[in-house]
């Protein structure tokens, strides 16, 4: 593990142990200090986790090195800079400092975003390549990357609405439609590419693949945009149909994973077994 992954873990561990001793003081401190930490749960120790497993992953999918560290090192401490920043003008510095936060971590997004798009682009080759894949496999990378693709370009989005939000360039509807941006968008859809990459590997077994990991993909990125857009808009049915399609998909992607979750039954080797014994004799 590369020494920019470890610091991420820690960072986001770091945070995760900060907010469990002090939850229940920033839940009675106050609304300020509750906005501090629900900001914490959804840019905090989630986020660092993500931004360690695709940097300590993605190279080894893409059959490629990041082409420089110091970008990777440049979105570190833009990222947390950023985060502490929103947090104390959230707890208690005020409106000025939040936004200037808020601009910090937009800026570590977009660098972020950028450094998986320059490893695909400009990342010198690995000499053993991509794991190879079979047919079903290589439908599901195709998901899982383009999953990958979508969750990166919402988080710097979901940032930039609550960026809007704090100017009151944009009305507060559209702070909900953020946060919500962030867990279905950025989240959700992070934990969807990573699952179809590494379920099947991991486990040994194939998941449903064909047109369904696409087709749950696309149902998932629709729903996503009506329920975030229904949200900011006021748009009760829209918000609905999106509410419907997002369900429909995570019930979906729970089916094309399931196979991967199985137990291996002791009887599904003991053909092996035997063909290995009566081969001896």
């Amino acid at each position: 593990m590369r020494s920019y992954t470890r610091a991420f873990v820690a960072f986001g561990l770091g945070i995760l142990i900060a907010m469990a001793l002090l939850h229940l003081p920033a839940l009675s401190a106050g609304s300020r200090a509750s906005l501090a930490f629900v900001h914490l749960t959804l840019f905090g120790w989630p986020a660092a986790i993500i931004f360690a497993i695709n940097y300590h992953t993605v190279p080894y999918f893409a059959g490629a090195d990041f082409p420089s560290e110091r970008s990777i090192w440049l979105h570190f401490w833009l990222f947390v800079v950023g985060l502490l920043v929103v947090v104390a003008g959230l707890a208690r510095l005020g409106q000025q400092w939040l936004v200037i936060g808020l601009a910090i971590e937009f800026a570590a997004s977009v660098v972020f975003l950028a450094n998986i798009v320059w490893l695909f682009a400009r990342g010198p080759k690995r000499a053993e390549g991509p794991p190879e894949a079979s047919a079903s496999q290589h439908d599901l990378d195709r998901a899982g990357t383009l999953a990958t693709i979508f969750s990166g370009l919402l988080l710097p989005l979901s940032l930039l609405l609550l960026l809007l939000y704090e100017t009151h360039t944009i009305g507060p509807l559209w702070q909900l439609a953020a946060e919500h941006l962030a867990t279905l968008g950025w989240i959700v859809m992070m934990i969807v590419g990573v699952s179809y990459h590494i379920l099947p590997r991991f486990s040994g077994r194939e998941a449903h693949s064909g047109r369904w990991p696409l087709g749950q993909l696309a149902l998932y990125s629709a729903g996503t945009a009506l329920l975030v857009l229904g949200l900011g808009l006021a748009h009760a049915v829209m918000f609905q149909a999106g509410a419907v399609l997002v369900t429909t998909a995570l019930v979906l992607l729970a089916w094309i994973v399931w196979p991967t979750l199985k137990v291996r039954r002791d009887s599904e080797s003991e053909p092996a077994a035997a063909t290995t014994g009566s081969a001896g004799r």
